[in-house]
Parts: C-alpha cells; sequence; structure tokens
C-alpha cells in the first residue's frame, strides 16, 4: 500500500537560507545564536546543525532565488509516494510553493516563494 502524497508525516532535514555574506551570516548563527559550526564549502555556502536540522547558509544561485525566503529540505519515508520516483518532478501547491522530488527516496524539496515583487 502506497501512502499518500503529502508531507504530513515528513520530517525537515535541511534549511536553506539565502545570505550575501556567508562568512558572516556562519558567525552571527554561530556565535550569536550558539549554533554548532560544522562545516563550510567556501565561498558560497556554510553549514550549521539547529538540533538535529542542518542549516545551509548560501549564496543566491540564481536572480529568482535572490529574496527573503527559505527552502526547506523534507526527510522523506521510503513508502511515501512523493519520495518513491526515481526521477526528479515538481509540482506547485495550491499556495504557490514549487514541491520538487530527486532521484532519492530520502529527499524532497519545497520552495517558497516571496510576497515581495
Amino acid at each position: 500500500m502506497t501512502t499518500p502524497a503529502t508531507l504530513s508525516d515528513a520530517r525537515i532535514g535541511q534549511i536553506a537560507i539565502i545570505v550575501h555574506d556567508v562568512p558572516r551570516a556562519a558567525r552571527f548563527y554561530r556565535d550569536a545564536l550558539g549554533l554548532r559550526f560544522l562545516f563550510e564549502a567556501p565561498p558560497k555556502m556554510a553549514f550549521l546543525d539547529c538540533g538535529g536540522v542542518r542549516l545551509m547558509l548560501s549564496l543566491p544561485e540564481t536572480r529568482e532565488l535572490d529574496h527573503p525566503s527559505s527552502i526547506l529540505y523534507f526527510r522523506l519515508g521510503r513508502s511515501s509516494a512523493l519520495g518513491a520516483s526515481r526521477s526528479p518532478r515538481s509540482r506547485t501547491s495550491s499556495r504557490g510553493s514549487r514541491i520538487t522530488t530527486s532521484g532519492s527516496p530520502s529527499s524532497a524539496t519545497r520552495r517558497g516563494t516571496s510576497s515581495r515583487s
């Protein structure tokens, strides 16, 4: 039996936050907020741990993604209909968020949209 294609039982595995100064943002999350620094991939990314959820600080990949928003990466069970696909696919929710599943049965991405123009 296949689980319905929802995220109701998924767990957040990673949150991507777009920043314009990765070292400065990493210092803030580490020093001011006390998150555990994991590793960096200079000059574009740094990773921290927030209670078992990985926080990815990164430069915007494209102009489309350069806005105040976060990208949530969900951990899906193997029986989830969203995670069962071996090929990438996307769909848009009724609220405008794009949900993309990758070839990995344990991950999916939900990209929020900004209310700013």
